[in-house]
Order: structure tokens, then sequence, then C-alpha cells
């Protein structure tokens, strides 16, 4: 995020929830205008972000994307965890 958003600040928030795993990622970079993503987000200046989509899929996860122009970007991850996991586990 930082490299291609120009971001100065970023910030990693966990939460550990009673079947899920939450993770937001959040920058005060330059943004963009998510609707406007030619070839949406598979387009070629996005790799990055389809990369991040696809592992999250693989587990069962959902990603969620906000942005908007000189506001910065937001990632919400969203991670199913196994129901035999134990909360102390993690």
């Amino acid at each position: 995020m930082v490299k291609h958003a120009a971001a100065t600040q970023l910030s990693l928030i966990l939460v550990r929830g009673e079947d899920h795993l939450l993770a937001i990622i959040e920058d005060n970079g330059k943004g963009f205008e998510v609707d406007k993503i030619s070839g949406g987000i598979s387009g070629p200046h996005h790799l990055g972000l389809l990369g991040m989509k696809e592992r999250v899929a693989l587990a069962g996860g959902t990603f969620e994307l906000e942005s908007s122009v000189g506001q910065g970007t937001a990632l919400f991850i969203r991670i199913p965890l196994p129901s035999g996991l134990k909360e102390n586990s993690l």
C-alpha cells in the first residue's frame, strides 16, 4: 500500500471473533475510485489487490475494498476460523 499509494501512515487492526478473524488495513495514501478501475480489481495495475482477494477466497473468507481519491484506502478481510479452534490458540 505504501509503495503505490504514497501513504505516510498505515494501520492494521486484527480482531478475533467467535468464528472468524477480521483484519482491517487502512492507509492515508492517494486513494482511487474503486468503481472506475478498468477491468475491475483484476486490472493490470491492481495485481497485488487481486492476489490478496484470491488468497482470502481460498481461505473461504471475504474481501472488501473501500477507497476514494485523496482519502486513502481500507481493506476489510474476514477469514472463518475452524469450529474446533480454541480461543487461546491464536
